[in-house]
């Protein structure tokens, strides 16, 4: 006999060695069935599982997942954005059974499109507040597949207060004028959705890295700037005159000096 649940499903009924079993579960024949004022309940040995259930697939399928930081950590192009994560105790906070979480996650390539110096500057103990902040405007409550964002509109983000706007054009799907990248799009984990992007980070208004940059906050970014530029430094001669001033090379000077060392033997 076949049963029609109020979900639209069905539950077969059978007898199995004596048993009458409903689907996966058994029925509780002791028991009985317990009259109540407008029905009937029997008691069974399990959960009853529906017999054609997509919903319930899926979340068979989503819990079976890691959560998001462990991906994030087996992949490859993430290392930048997991040490940042650990460096601000975001690992934990983004961690199942926390969530779903959607996170615009940024690769090691977007990372390299910051200013020089300033993710250096933004690791120190000091700037760690704001490098929470930063990494806080990348996460969404909820799951949004691509699909979702299609339509554009703004969604409120970890950072109070703060929202990120999402757009659609010529194919792609853009955050904060951004692209998810298309190859790995809607990266399904157990606590959320990955959406990877690679051209850029997203930064809070309330964050200007120019005067982050210029302020004491980054003292000695400067020191970290110059490294890149130490072996040119190294011929650059500093000639002190009879009065003590100090003649100083030309932009364009140093760049003609630059390209006669690059075509010498």
């Amino acid at each position: 006999q076949v049963l029609e649940t109020l979900a639209g499903d069905t539950i077969t009924v059978s007898i199995v060695a004596g048993d009458i079993k409903l689907n996966n579960a058994t029925l509780n024949q002791v028991s009985g069935g317990v009259e109540a004022s407008n029905g009937i309940f029997y008691v069974v040995d399990d959960l009853i599982i529906p017999s054609r259930n997509t919903q319930v697939d899926e979340a068979v399928a989503v819990c079976s997942l890691p959560d998001i930081p462990t991906i994030l950590k087996e992949a490859t192009f993430f290392k930048t954005l997991i040490l940042a994560l650990q460096a601000t105790d975001l690992v934990d906070p983004l961690s199942e059974p926390n969530g779903p979480f959607t996170i615009f996650a940024p690769a090691d390539d977007s990372f390299e499109t910051l200013p020089d110096g300033l993710l250096e500057c933004l690791l120190k103990d000091a700037n760690l507040p704001v490098l929470k902040k930063i990494l806080e405007y990348h996460v969404v409550p909820g799951r949004y597949l691509t699909s979702d964002l299609v339509g554009g509109g703004s969604i409120n983000t970890l950072l109070n207060g703060t929202f990120v706007d999402t757009t659609y054009s010529y194919g792609s799907v853009m955050v904060n004028g951004i692209m998810i990248e298309e190859i790995t799009k809607d990266y399904e984990t157990s606590n959320g959705i990955i959406q990877l992007i690679e051209t850029g980070v997203l930064v809070p208004p309330s964050i200007d890295l120019n005067d982050f940059l210029s302020g004491s906050s980054c003292t000695g970014l400067e020191e970290i700037q110059a490294r890149s530029a130490e072996d040119t430094l190294k011929w650059i001669g500093i000639i002190v005159g009879a009065s003590g001033v100090v003649a100083l090379l030309s932009t364009a000077a140093l760049f003609i000096h630059r390209r006669r060392d690059a075509n010498r033997p």
